[in-house]
């Protein structure tokens, strides 16, 4: 068909060139605008990279550093606590510490109870013994007296019968002789008035003899009973003179006698006097004593109650003593967990610093790295965009010299072979965009395979 004439093959001479010029033009578009687009991506794909290296491995570093520091904040509070729980047991041995000064005191305050008792006891037996020598002393006392009246009577008696004798001597002998009966008579009744009398002298000397136990209490009972023996001797020596004889000597001499005793006497009531005052001193000081022993049972009593106070309050301190004891074992095996887990604490924390230490030097070593990589993507990237530089000057010059051709093109090519081309052309972009996909896919496995 082409061959029957001569504008045909002119025809088919020009078609080839047009084709041709059109398509390097649509490879040219494509080409230039896939590698804009491979560029933007490749910028694209390395900036969210580098976000989710800096980003993921700071997030990482971060929590792991956080989690850390928790963990060490935990065994910090820990070690808090194991030291309040010391505070606290040596606050408890403290206590214990003054509990057992106060059984000291509560001991030594005992005593001094004690002994303030058995002086008061001591006292009032004193007291006693005092009240009882006063008892004896005040009956000897009335016992003396009643002998000084007895004797004052006996003399009474001897002075009116030595009157009547005297009266009797004076008359004449014959007087005498004549009435020489009623003087034997008479004789006779004062022999029995002297006896009567020396027995109830007797019985009374038996009867202060008696007393001698009593006169033992005073300081000098040893001289009275000296006195009292003499007294005996001379009534005894009296009475064998009134028995051999009973002249006016003799009368004389019982008066002397009875003189002495009366001497004696007043001897004995001055001692007993002395004793008296002696017993009036005893009596002054028993007062005082009463009354030092009448304070000292108030003392005491006071003393009682503080004690009661002091008893009763160290009762309280014992029940608190005995209820730490009870918990003493609790806490001893607390302390010892404590110590034990503080020690554990401590070695956790010597490897959570060494792991720390690992960590940062991990740290450090990634960042080095993120650093090498960094470093490397932009020098990759500056070689892209050298290349992409490069590229996109050859595809100005090649889009100037294809817009020219266009030109011409569009001046020759006819519209039959316009929509071929532009068929042609759909292809191309399709398979363009599929040869895209496929370039992008290994550029993503190309990522993944650096980043793992």
């Amino acid at each position: 068909m082409w061959g029957s004439s001569e504008e045909p093959p002119g025809t088919m001479e020009a078609g080839p060139p047009q084709a041709s010029g059109s398509k390097n033009t649509i490879e040219l578009n494509s080409n230039q605008l896939s590698v804009e687009d491979i560029v933007l991506q490749n910028k694209q794909s390395i900036r969210r990279k580098e976000q989710e290296l800096e980003v993921s491995d700071t997030n990482a570093e971060l929590v792991k550093l956080g989690n850390q520091v928790a963990i060490l904040e935990e065994e910090k509070g820990n070690l808090q606590l194991s030291l309040v729980d010391f505070d606290e047991l040596k606050e408890l041995y403290d206590v214990k510490q003054e509990i057992s000064e106060l059984e000291a005191e509560n001991a030594e305050s005992e005593n001094l109870r004690v002994t303030a008792e058995m002086k008061v006891v001591d006292l009032e037996e004193q007291l006693e013994k005092l009240q009882s020598s006063l008892t004896s002393d005040a009956a000897l006392n009335s016992e003396m007296q009643r002998l000084i009246q007895e004797n004052e009577r006996l003399q009474q008696k001897l002075s009116e019968a030595t009157a009547t004798k005297s009266s009797s001597e004076v008359g004449s002998t014959e007087s005498f002789v004549k009435t020489g009966s009623n003087v034997d008579s008479t004789e006779s009744f004062e022999a029995l008035s002297a006896d009567a009398e020396r027995t109830d002298l007797l019985k009374k000397i038996d009867s202060l003899t008696r007393e001698n136990e009593i006169e033992k209490l005073m300081n000098n009972s040893s001289v009275i009973e000296e006195d009292l023996f003499t007294a005996r001797h001379q009534l005894q020596n009296l009475n064998n003179k009134l028995e051999q004889s009973k002249s006016i000597d003799e009368y004389n001499e019982i008066l002397n006698t009875v003189n002495d005793r009366e001497l004696t006497i007043l001897e004995l009531t001055d001692k007993l006097n002395r004793k008296q005052d002696n017993i009036d001193a005893l009596t002054s000081q028993i007062e005082s004593v009463t009354i030092e022993n009448k304070e000292l049972r108030e003392k005491l009593s006071v003393e009682k109650s503080k004690f009661d106070d002091i008893h009763e309050h160290y009762q309280i301190q014992i029940e608190e003593i005995n209820d730490l004891k009870r918990n003493k074992a609790d806490v001893e095996n607390m302390l010892l967990n404590l110590q034990l887990t503080h020690e554990e604490a401590l070695q956790h924390a010597k490897n959570l610093s060494a792991e720390l230490q690992e960590a940062y030097k991990s740290l450090e070593l990634l960042k080095n790295k993120h650093t090498e990589d960094m470093n490397m993507l932009n020098r990759r990237l500056e070689d892209v965009i050298e290349d992409l530089q490069v590229k996109t000057q050859e595809l100005e010059s090649a889009q100037v010299e294809l817009n020219e051709k266009n030109m011409q093109l569009e001046k020759c090519v006819p519209d039959d072979v316009k929509s071929h081309l532009e068929g042609q052309l759909t292809q191309l972009q399709k398979a363009l965009a599929e040869g895209e996909e496929r370039a992008q896919a290994q550029l993503e496995n190309e990522e993944v395979r650096r980043s793992g």
